[in-house]
């Protein structure tokens, strides 16, 4: 499935803000400096959707804060996921 991510960076906590059906809002606690901010994203999502790092891909939007993200997860499977984790 290919999740429209919107990540902001610098929080002090890393989490889901927010899912639509479609859009996905995530806070990371890492700066968007050499691309860490990216491996943020993709660990944490791997952590959220128990799937290996390698697994996921970031599509579009390397250097954007508006990123497509292809996760290995049906649609059924990531409303399940997301339904269970806790929105802060």
């Amino acid at each position: 499935m290919i999740f429209t991510v919107y990540v902001s960076t610098k929080s002090s906590k890393t989490a889901i803000t927010d899912w639509d059906g479609i859009r996905l809002s995530v806070r990371l606690n890492a700066r968007p400096f050499e691309n860490l901010a990216n491996i943020a994203l993709v660990t944490f999502l791997a952590e959220i959707f128990s799937v290996p790092k390698t697994s996921i891909l970031i599509k579009k939007g390397q250097h954007a804060s508006i990123k497509h993200i292809e996760i290995p997860v049906t649609p059924k499977e990531a409303q399940t996921i997301l339904a269970k984790y806790e929105m802060t």
